[in-house]
């Protein structure tokens, strides 16, 4: 048996483990990956959050309406039209359609009773 090395190759340069990583072992940019926790549905496109956005601001924007600036009324409106619309939540959105135009009505009524 002999002491032969001239079979081992040993290579010039490895590969990096990283495919990210360039030859210099600067990190090149990564694009961002769509976060999973944000399901959209295929039919509109709108997700889950937009929907939680809207009904968060009908609310809030309805109980100011009644209770200090009836013109929020129709913010809560808009958002119950975009819930009707775009989510298809027809008993939501039609909730906040009706929250924020009756203390706008209501409001109307009485500046034309006191005229």
């Amino acid at each position: 048996m002999s002491t032969d090395d001239s079979d081992e190759v040993i290579p010039a340069e490895s590969e990096p483990d990283d495919p990210d990583e360039t030859v210099s072992g600067e990190m090149s940019p990564v694009e961002d990956e769509p976060d999973d926790s944000e399901e959209t549905t295929p039919e509109d496109g709108l997700s889950v959050s937009d929907a939680a956005v809207y009904t968060l601001i009908g609310v809030i924007t309805g109980v100011v309406a009644w209770f200090v600036i009836p013109l929020f009324g129709f913010v809560a409106a808009y958002a119950g039209y975009q819930l009707y619309q775009k989510e298809s939540r027809n008993i939501l959105g039609g909730a906040f359609v009706v929250i924020g135009l009756l203390p706008v009505f209501l409001w109307i009524g009485l500046l034309a009773q006191s005229v």
